[in-house]
């Protein structure tokens, strides 16, 4: 155990405490008592510690005073004499507290392996728990010796308007919140998302959520430039970029899903030209542009170490279908509710950490909640419920026609019409509704309803 630095910090805090400034800050500032391995050491540090924090002097007197005042026998007047006597000063600090943390670390990491080794022969954890665990641990342990200067808002008052006149007078898609181009009541709704907001998508079987969720991710790669990843945990990586390369592209899903479909003449419905067309598309609309997706992650261990990876490489934006799919690391026997409360909070407090933008798809209830938990909804900033009526009025009625409330007034619609509205906002007030629509040619877009409606009357 090397305690050269544990020594220099001692004896230079009591050759020079009366005659530097700086230095003792900046020790006390960083360093922990417990980071002292050498237990002489760390008692006088602790003690030091109370008399700096008191504003009284320290020197080797004063600190042995204390020593007996608290019956500490372990550390002689002696061993304090020989701390000061070794000529040691604090003109290389930084190196020493440096030195001092590496050396906390390793130790801490050594023990750690060491009860993990005998948990493992015990059958203590699952693999997926220890890594879960020890990945914690390490990114605990890695932030300590850091210091925070904490925000003083009476010092940034100028700053913070600043920055509010920058996003008032900016381009839309440079002000500092992510907003879409295609879908206005989106960026209505949310005032454009900001570093660290949450969104949660939910919708019954079949009414949208995951087209709404894709739509919105591929507007901001497309049209917004930005960087975006999809972990998909609800079928294969195929049906996943049929989806996106149906609605970027303006093909129907159905002939991607089934390309052997013909017309009356027998020729195919995606004839060499078409596809053609469709590959100069996508790779114009693509280009240098960056959607990373992601399927055969399902431990929520390996979605957390995906997340970090990819917004180390500049990814601002994760769409997560969906959250029930999820494994957890530490089940809750028998309360799935509580596995994915949990699973959510820990993704939260992640986007949070990384200034992400996290899209959560849930499933909904009957009675339109978070079919898995409300945790999501706890967590959330913004919640999108969306439906297709066409498909809750066949499942009620069997018959007849489907209909939207929109202003006021009822517009008849088929099974290509979903409603999207947000039912929970922790910044503006909630209630807003849209519109969007599945079109002939496979593009999904926010619409006006009423103009659509004269439109499609007049034809």
């Amino acid at each position: 155990m090397n305690i050269g630095s544990e020594n220099a910090i001692i004896g230079g805090l009591l050759n020079e405490f009366g005659t530097v400034k700086d230095e003792p800050i900046k020790i006390f500032k960083r360093l922990k008592n417990k980071y002292f391995l050498d237990k002489k050491n760390q008692m006088i540090f602790r003690i030091m510690r109370k008399l700096f924090e008191s504003g009284a002097e320290i020197d080797t007197i004063i600190v042995y005073e204390m020593l007996v005042k608290h019956n500490i026998k372990n550390i002689s007047a002696a061993y304090l004499s020989e701390c000061s006597q070794n000529n040691y000063t604090l003109a290389n600090v930084d190196f020493h507290i440096a030195e001092i943390i590496e050396n906390y670390r390793i130790h801490e990491l050594q023990s750690l392996f060491a009860a993990y080794q005998k948990a493992i022969q015990k059958n203590e954890f699952t693999m997926n728990e220890m890594l879960f665990e020890l990945q914690t641990k390490i990114a605990a342990l890695q932030t300590e010796g850091e210091t925070r200067d904490y925000f003083n808002f009476a010092e940034h008052i100028t700053e913070i308007i600043s920055g509010i006149n920058d996003e008032r007078t900016a381009a839309k898609d440079d002000a500092g919140t992510l907003k879409t181009l295609e879908f206005p009541t989106f960026n209505k709704s949310t005032g454009g998302l900001k570093p660290g907001n949450v969104v949660v998508i939910s919708g019954s079987y079949k009414n949208g959520k995951t087209t709404y969720g894709l739509a919105l991710l591929s507007d901001f790669v497309i049209n917004r430039g930005k960087k975006a990843a999809i972990i998909f945990l609800e079928g294969m990586m195929t049906d996943l970029s049929q989806k996106v390369l149906s609605m970027t592209t303006a093909t129907r899903y159905g002939y991607l899903r089934d390309p052997s479909r013909k017309r009356n003449d027998g020729e195919y419905y995606l004839t060499d030209k078409y596809l053609e067309n469709m590959q100069y598309t996508a790779k114009q609309k693509f280009k240098d542009k960056h959607l990373f997706m992601i399927d055969g992650l399902f431990q929520e261990s390996e979605i957390i170490a995906a997340i970090r990876e990819l917004a180390a490489q500049g990814v601002e934006i994760f769409l997560i279908d969906y959250l029930s799919r999820i494994k957890p690391t530490i089940r809750h026997q028998g309360r799935h509710d509580l596995d994915i409360a949990l699973i959510s909070t820990t993704l939260t407090n992640l986007a949070i950490e990384l200034k992400i933008n996290i899209i959560f798809i849930s499933q909904e209830n009957s009675n339109g909640s978070t079919a898995e938990s409300v945790g999501p909804l706890r967590d959330m900033d913004f919640w999108f419920s969306i439906t297709n009526p066409y498909l809750v009025h066949e499942a009620k009625h069997q018959g007849g026609n489907a209909k939207i409330n929109f202003n006021g007034t009822d517009y008849p619609v088929d099974s290509s019409y979903f409603v999207v509205n947000n039912k929970g906002n922790r910044h503006l007030p909630a209630g807003s509704q849209a519109v969007c629509r599945f079109m002939p040619d496979g593009t999904f877009v926010e619409i006006d309803i009423e103009i659509s409606n004269q439109y499609e009357d007049a034809i």
